[in-house]
């Protein structure tokens, strides 16, 4: 999964799967590309609308933007009550 959204008026992109998933934030070139999760077993992690392929530490590995990184976050992964017990209320994805 791959999914972009808004928090505090910042873009910010989560990807991964049911057993791992990261965040970066989207600022400047970035915040207009959509993603698609693409981890197969190897360092690609992601790729980019414009053809850009991804790691899982957020480095652009190939294509246009090779060589640039998106800015990391603090993320944790918890079950949701756990979350929920810090941050009342918290948003679910379905996905």
């Amino acid at each position: 999964m791959a999914v972009i959204d808004e928090i505090n008026g910042e873009k910010y992109l989560v990807v991964g799967n049911e057993q791992l998933i990261k965040s970066y934030k989207l600022i400047g070139i970035y915040s207009d590309l959509s993603f698609n999760y693409t981890f197969n077993g190897n360092e690609e992690f992601f790729t980019d609308s414009e053809g850009n392929s991804w790691n899982i530490l957020g480095q652009a590995i190939s294509g246009p933007y090779a060589g640039q990184s998106l800015p990391e976050t603090t993320d944790v992964v918890s079950y949701w009550f756990a979350i929920a017990a810090f941050y009342p209320n918290p948003e679910i994805y379905n996905y």
